[in-house]
């Protein structure tokens, strides 16, 4: 089809001549009157001459202009005429590219019976929009045009817009709900009157329009199947007036037949009036009045083509169930037609109600008629109905010993919903997430190789040989939505497919549009097919090799086109009701428990008393193995096992785990258990403790440390303990399994400082993280990061694991708080050092010790009242205990003082750094780590050992 421009046309402005210049009088008096100056002052003769050459060269050049201003006129008017013309050929090509696209898409009545077994043009028959079934073309002429033309006022363009206002031989619609009457011979306007009927026809199928009246004589017309009125169908009515008036048939379309112009009622508002026999004239009116006549080149049909349409009708109608030959109801009741329907067939077969056609119950067999089935139709045309009638016929007349039903619905699950009580029900798939997705591969893989095993173990090859296994029927609906999320699923479908016929694995598939869903390898095993209503041709032939489906009409949910070996079959599925499927669930209980091959997931919530007994080992929770179509209790070994790390968001359950092996743990009395959470100093004191214990040849008992929030940990002191914290851990990590130490660590996110700690651990479980690219960093698959992980689901080894809660009586105390720090005792000492970022501070409340405790003496090094102390001024300031406080840089200034008395006092370092405390005590070990808290200070005794202290004093004892 050749496309339109929708671009106007643009007439150009005609070229006008240019206005004359004025003579350059200045131009030409000026070079005179310089000539006459040079002349003056050198009196030669010579300089006259050139008085002469400014008037000579202003009038040359005034002619110049002239002659130029002619030649561009000349110029821009042939160029003008030349578009002109450019712009009459392209009214002619616009014109013939609107003509053809018309004519193509033209519902005339030549082209409707030049192709009587294609649609109709544009649309499905039977399809064309309710504003539309009643338009026919009457005949081809001059219609307006979509061209438009601009330009500026002017006779060129008032010309091209004449001749692009119209187009020639286009087709002329009119609308037969308004009346049309026909003028002229008799035998040419009933001619005429039959193709304008074809067309109606063609348009609107029997459930649309009826014909409410014809003339005597168009016998032909007997074979339509538009002859029986049903409830709000249109109608339409062909009459002749002759010189009897007679009341108009109250029809929604007209067609009035005369001889005369003044015989035709006022009711038709379009008059075509015959001048010849291709030839006639339209006269119209409308609310705006009478339009100026049409001249028409007209199409007359003959009586023999109309009747072979009208049998060519009769027969596709007969196809699709509908008009008075196809005798199928609108409604089927499933308790009826199973009551009427032959028994079930003997062993090996799957027969089932599902409707029933002209001639009583119809039963489809997915076994011998199968292996497998392939369904279509568009949304509202019945398919949930039919899969539901489908699984309960077969609920009704076969045990759960012999058959069972998976079901797999991609709208939600709602469809199969009245279906889950039937005991044959042995698993519902909804909408899938990937993790879902992959578990659904992997069942459905892991019963294919199950069936594979059972025959084998038999020794028999087809299924039919062994009656103890069920036979499996696979029930899909929205199969192309299913394959659109997860194209992964079609393989598996295929290979399911070839195979299925001897492992008793059968396909229900259902898509709305199975052209080019459903590929070859996949249709080719589905001997079973059939189709509701679809859209399109190329869905309707892609299952049945046949477009009959396209042409169910959308009215009749339910009708259903079969694919046999002879002809399809037309048929009206059955409803099945609740009721029908309570009876169909009543019919074989008490029944044994079937084998479910699809397991359902993981519980939300796993109580440690619901798993298996360990042997030895530490129960983390429950494992889904869809491989092997089990669950079992996943076990933590540390010896086998290693250390192992925990890797989630906060509330994703890293602590509880903790809480579950510190749990296990003590039950088995093998292991002592350090916990750590939260507590940086507690931490530090268990990690470097036992790292440094790993050089020591004292045996220990085998021992757990849990550190918990390990990354909050580090990201809370300073990055020198930090990184000698991470490095304890590293030792531990490494060197701790030889010695019986292992530790259970969670993180957050394994990202900087925490990064390496992946390749020194022997498992790890994975919580639920932020995003995808943390799950692939801490290990995981890029296809098992789910968004939303639920608490308590991870992965352990690549498995999906729901880890185990404690019970709620006897959860384990938290150790998030802090440990106790003994406090100072300002007394203890004769002599205390006191290093304090905030001297005068620290001094203000040693000196409010002294109103609830022991009193000492406090000196501040700045005093001025204290000056240059010395030894012996200190020792002599009093009997009692003597405090003397100031900041680094007073000690570092009072070097002697320090050094002579830091041998014998105790030494208080508050709120300074490592590098200050080793350049004070010089001490070179590390001192313990202190946390954030207020009051923590490093206390350092004389004779050398340092602990922590608070300095928050202690209640009046």
């Amino acid at each position: 089809m050749q496309v339109i421009s929708d671009e106007p046309l643009t007439v150009p402005p005609r070229p006008e001549p240019m206005s004359p210049s004025p003579f350059p009088v200045v131009a030409s008096v000026a070079p005179v009157v310089a000539a006459v100056v040079i002349w003056a002052i050198t009196r030669s003769p010579f300089v006259l001459v050139f008085a002469a050459l400014g008037p000579v060269i202003a009038v040359a050049s005034v002619a110049d202009n002239r002659w130029s201003g002619r030649r561009r006129l000349r110029t821009d008017t042939t160029a003008w005429q030349a578009e002109l013309e450019r712009l009459n050929t392209e009214v002619q090509t616009r014109h013939a590219a609107e003509q053809s696209s018309r004519c193509s898409t033209s519902t005339s009545a030549r082209r409707i019976l030049d192709a009587p077994e294609a649609p109709t043009i544009g649309f499905g028959r039977w399809r064309v929009p309710v504003d539309r079934q009643r338009i026919v073309v009457v005949g081809r002429g001059a219609q307006p045009s979509t061209l438009r033309v601009d330009g500026p006022p002017g006779p060129e363009t008032a010309q091209l817009k004449a001749r692009a206002r119209l187009v020639p031989d286009v087709p002329v619609e009119v609308d037969a709900a308004a009346g049309i009457g026909l003028v002229g011979p008799p035998m040419l306007t009933s001619a005429l009157a039959r193709g304008f009927l074809v067309q109606l026809c063609s348009a609107a199928g029997p459930d649309a329009l009826a014909v409410l009246e014809l003339p005597a004589g168009w016998d032909w017309a007997d074979a339509l199947p538009h002859h029986r009125l049903r409830g709000s169908t249109a109608t339409v009515a062909v009459v002749e007036s002759g010189p009897d008036a007679r009341p108009l048939p109250s029809s929604d379309a007209l067609l009035v037949l005369s001889e005369r112009l003044d015989r035709i009622p006022t009711r038709c508002s379009s008059v075509i009036e015959l001048t010849g026999v291709t030839t006639a004239v339209l006269h119209r009116t409308g609310s705006a009045g009478a339009a100026d006549p049409l001249d028409l080149r007209i199409e007359l049909v003959a009586r023999a083509e109309a009747g072979a349409f009208a049998r060519m009708l009769e027969l596709h109608a007969a196809r699709l169930g509908g008009g008075d030959s196809g005798g199928l109801p609108a409604v089927v009741e499933f308790a009826q037609v199973s009551a009427a329907a032959p028994p079930a067939r003997p062993s090996g077969s799957l027969s089932a109600v599902i409707g029933a056609d002209g001639d009583g119950p119809v039963c489809v067999d997915i076994v011998a008629e199968g292996p497998h089935a392939i369904v279509g139709g568009t949304t509202g045309s019945g398919k949930s109905e039919l899969l539901v009638t489908w699984a309960t016929s077969l609920a009704e007349r076969y045990p759960p010993e012999v058959v069972t039903l998976l079901l797999v619905d991609f709208k939600g699950g709602a469809a199969f919903a009245p279906l889950l009580g039937l005991p044959h029900v042995v698993g519902v798939l909804t909408d899938l997430d990937a993790g879902s997705a992959i578990r659904a591969l992997d069942s459905l893989r892991a019963e294919v190789r199950y069936r594979e095993r059972m025959l084998r173990d038999l020794g028999v090859r087809d299924i039919g040989q062994a009656p103890a296994l069920a036979r499996l029927v696979i029930v899909v609906d929205e199969f192309a939505a299913m394959l659109d999320g997860f194209p992964d699923l079609h393989a598996l479908f295929v290979d399911i497919a070839a195979r299925g016929r001897s492992l008793g694995l059968h396909l229900i598939l259902c898509t709305q549009r199975p052209a080019g869903v459903v590929k070859d390898s996949l249709l080719a095993n589905c001997g079973l097919r059939m189709s509701l209503r679809v859209n399109n041709r190329a869905d309707s032939t892609a299952i049945l090799a046949t477009d009959a489906a396209a042409l169910v009409p959308a009215t009749l949910p339910g009708r259903l086109v079969l694919a046999t070996a002879s002809s399809p079959v037309i048929l009206q599925v059955a409803t099945a009701t609740e009721a029908d499927i309570a009876r169909a669930a009543a019919a074989w209980r008490p029944v044994v428990e079937v084998r479910r091959p699809w397991l359902e997931p993981l519980p939300p919530w796993v109580e440690r008393a619901s798993l298996g007994e360990p042997a030895g080992s530490i129960r983390l929770g429950l494992a889904d193995l869809p491989t092997e179509q089990r669950q079992e209790t996943v076990c933590w070994d540390p010896g086998a096992d290693g250390s192992m790390l925990v890797i989630g968001m906060a509330q994703t359950g890293k602590t509880t785990l903790l809480d579950t092996i510190e749990r296990e743990a003590s039950g088995l009395d093998r292991w002592a258990i350090e916990r750590v959470g939260g507590d940086a100093e507690l931490a530090w004191d268990v990690v470097i403790a036992q790292s440094g214990a790993l050089s020591s040849h004292v045996d220990s008992p085998p021992t757990l440390i849990l550190l918990d929030d390990l990354d909050s940990l580090l990201a809370g002191v300073d990055p020198d303990a930090a990184s000698d914290l991470r490095d304890g851990v590293v030792a531990l990590l490494r060197d701790g399994p030889r010695r019986g130490v292992h530790l259970v660590m969670t993180l957050q996110r394994l990202a900087g400082p925490t990064a390496m700690l992946g390749g020194f651990v022997g498992s790890t479980v994975l919580l639920g993280t932020a995003n995808r690219q943390e799950h692939v960093l801490a290990g995981g698959s890029t296809a098992g990061w789910i968004e939303s992980r639920p608490a308590g689901s991870a992965l352990w080894r690549g498995t999906s694991v729901q880890l185990a809660a404690p019970e709620p009586a006897r959860q384990p105390a938290k150790h998030g708080a802090s440990r106790t720090v003994r406090p100072v005792r300002w007394h203890e000492h004769p002599l205390t050092l006191v290093v304090s970022n905030a001297p005068k501070r620290r001094a203000d409340e040693i000196l409010g010790w002294n109103a609830t405790h022991e009193p000492v003496s406090v000196a501040v090094l700045g005093d001025t009242t204290v000056g240059r102390l010395t030894t012996e001024h200190v020792r002599s300031r009093s009997g009692g205990p003597v405090v003397l406080v100031g900041d680094p840089e007073e000690w570092q200034g009072q070097w002697s003082l320090l050094t002579a008395l830091r041998q014998d006092a105790a030494i208080v370092v508050d709120g300074c750094t490592v590098a200050e405390f080793r350049a004070i005590t010089k001490i070179r070990t590390r001192p313990p780590l202190l946390s954030r808290l207020p009051g923590r200070a490093w206390l350092v005794e004389p004779g050398g050992e340092v602990t922590r202290v608070s300095l928050e004093p202690p209640p009046r004892s």
